[in-house]
Formats: C-alpha cells, structure tokens, sequence
C-alpha cells in the first residue's frame, strides 16, 4: 500500500497510451544528464550507463540512453566503448577524466539514429557519434565516434578496465 497525501483525480489527466516513439535521425544539441557503472546481466563484466538529454528544438527534453561494455569477456566490446567514451570525452572537452560525472551538463552535439523494432522490442534510438560544439568546454578537439576512428589513443592506466 502507498500513501498518496491525499485524492489523486484521474478525471483531471488523459490516459497515458504507452507509445513514445524515438526521436527522428539526426544531430541534437545535448548533453550528458545521468551516468552510472552497472555490473551485466551475467556478473561477468561491467558497463557505464550513459543518459542524454536534448536542449533544443522540437524534441528538448527527450532522453537517448546508451551502454559501454568497459569490463567485458568479448576484447572487442571492450576496445568499442573505450573508443567510445575517448570520443566523449573529446566532445566534451574533458580529455583525462576519473568519473563519469565529470562528463554531465556540458554541451556537444550528437548523433542519433533509429533502431527498427526487432523481436518484441519497439523501434528505439542509439547514439551514432559525438562532436565538440567550438567554443564549449576547456579543449578544441573533436572527433566522431564509429569504425576507422582515427583519434590519439591514450596510455593505459589508471582506470579499472585496463
């Protein structure tokens, strides 16, 4: 049983339909809002959880998620969300980072592709590349996530997946 504090009236709200369909293909202003480390389904490795929230437009507001497999059986998973979350963190201008956090609330511009619905999961979207906004945050590097990403690579050290 949970308390509400007091009458809650449904008359008062339409009826929620379920849908939210994914925002359409293209490039968002937006930043980082939420971020967190979670263990995978199987306990064999650990991904960073990231949520975006798009600051302008039509769609302002709406939410992208996306995971990077940081600790992960398949080396390959791996060397994608490390390239990943370098490009990230170039888009953001944060090129040495120790949290996540670091990351939220600084603007870059996004790329965001629709998924088709598949099996019994509806049609959603993925993040497809990050680049720098010129003139946000500390350091005037971009780049764009995805095969053939021909950023520096960085030492490794000093965080856990390495």
């Amino acid at each position: 049983m949970a308390q509400l504090g007091g009458t809650f009236d449904s008359k008062q709200h339409d009826d929620f339909d379920g849908a939210f369909d994914p925002v359409p293909a293209d490039n968002y202003v937006m930043h980082i809002t939420n971020s967190s480390i979670e263990a995978t389904k199987k306990k064999d490795g650990k991904f960073i959880k990231l949520e975006f929230t798009i600051l302008e437009g039509e769609y302002k507001g709406r939410k992208i998620w996306t995971n990077l497999n940081i600790v992960n059986p398949n080396p390959v998973a791996m060397e994608i969300a490390k390239k990943e979350l370098a490009t990230l963190c170039r888009a953001t201008g944060k090129l040495n980072i120790a949290d996540t956090q670091e990351l939220h609330g600084i603007p870059f511009q996004g790329r965001v592709k629709v998924k088709p619905a598949k099996d019994d999961w509806p049609a959603g979207n993925e993040m497809v590349s990050y680049k720098r906004i010129e003139g946000a945050g500390s350091a005037g590097i971009g780049a764009t996530a995805g095969a053939g990403d021909s950023a520096k690579k960085t030492k490794k050290g000093g965080v856990p997946w390495d």
